[in-house]
């Protein structure tokens, strides 16, 4: 709680262990409902929907889902007629079970929250093939285990979230993760936090980011906005990949005028360049506030819109 007097933590990656785990997560899934497999046609064909119904919510149909946690889209309604099979126009039942799964918040069978999946302003990703005596851990999470000691091997089949999360966490998280919602002795000594992600990140789950801003909510108490504010960028994946609204912008600025100057963000302008010129500016709203248009002044103007309450 010493080292800084401010932070800026951009898409944070910090819950390492359950992070690592998401794909093992998916592909059990996989392995439990084959039959809920999507081919990419319907990976899109679920994202291009969830974006007409949601894109106009904000004043604005401009190719972007301004605050999907607002976004009241069903994928039952791209359930085939009785009768047909899956297609690239439309879900089997089983395909629309395996939508509703592989977004947001999820939990084991015994009640643990495994890392979320993305927002629905964010398309999925194909099914891949899976076989049950395929490892459960692969990549930098069963790299550090392995250096850590750790000598459980799990298969898809036999991984149990429940049984198998705890020890490995007990073992990683003092070191790879930072889940611990206790910023009382930060916030104590002035501390701020300016947080920021793209809603449409599939990678990094702005469940996550949430999930801890409420966990510190709740250890400490108090007005979060005193010292920790969250920004969302709409239109945005992981840190500017695959962004088509503004996604530039400057949040350090931002954290230098809450730390040494005492103004705290309300909002951070967000600006999209081509050839070096801003065609559309944006102002990103201090969570939970979500933006309107005015209802006159250019779409492309960031002073044509403002930042409400849900």
């Amino acid at each position: 709680p010493d080292d800084f007097n401010g932070v800026v933590a951009g898409a944070p990656a910090h819950n390492f262990v359950r992070l690592n785990l998401r794909s093992t997560i998916v592909a059990q899934m996989s392995l439990a409902h084959p039959d809920g497999a999507l081919n990419r046609a319907q990976t899109k064909l679920v994202a291009d929907a969830a974006l007409k119904r949601c894109d106009p919510e904000d004043g604005v149909t401009d190719g972007i889902i301004s605050n999907p946690l607002q976004c009241d889209f069903d994928p039952k309604q791209l359930e085939c007629p009785a009768g047909e099979t899956g297609s690239d126009s439309c879900l089997t039942p089983a395909q629309v079970h395996e939508v509703k799964a592989l977004y947001g918040p999820i939990k084991s069978k015994g009640g643990l929250d495994l890392y979320p999946g993305p927002t629905i302003a964010a398309a999925l990703r194909p099914s891949a093939p899976v076989k049950p005596d395929a490892p459960a851990l692969a990549g930098p999470l069963a790299n550090a285990l392995k250096e850590f000691g750790y000598t459980q091997a799990p298969t898809l089949a036999t991984f149990d979230a429940d049984k198998d999360i705890p020890p490995m966490e007990k073992l990683m998280n003092p070191i790879m993760s930072a889940v611990n919602p206790d910023l009382s002795k930060f916030k104590a000594r002035g501390g701020k936090v300016v947080a920021w992600q793209g809603w449409g990140d599939p990678a990094i789950s702005p469940y996550n980011t949430l999930h801890y801003y409420d966990t510190v909510k709740q250890k400490i108490g108090g007005n979060m906005d005193d010292f920790y504010r969250i920004f969302f960028v709409p239109g945005m994946g992981h840190c500017g990949a695959g962004a088509t609204g503004p996604d530039k912008f400057d949040a350090v600025a931002a954290l230098e005028s809450w730390v040494e100057k005492g103004v705290a963000p309300t909002s951070i302008v967000a600006s999209q360049y081509q050839d070096g010129k801003v065609t559309r500016s944006r102002p990103l709203c201090k969570y939970p506030e979500i933006l309107k248009y005015n209802g006159s002044g250019s779409t492309d103007d960031a002073a044509s819109f403002t930042c409400a309450k849900p």
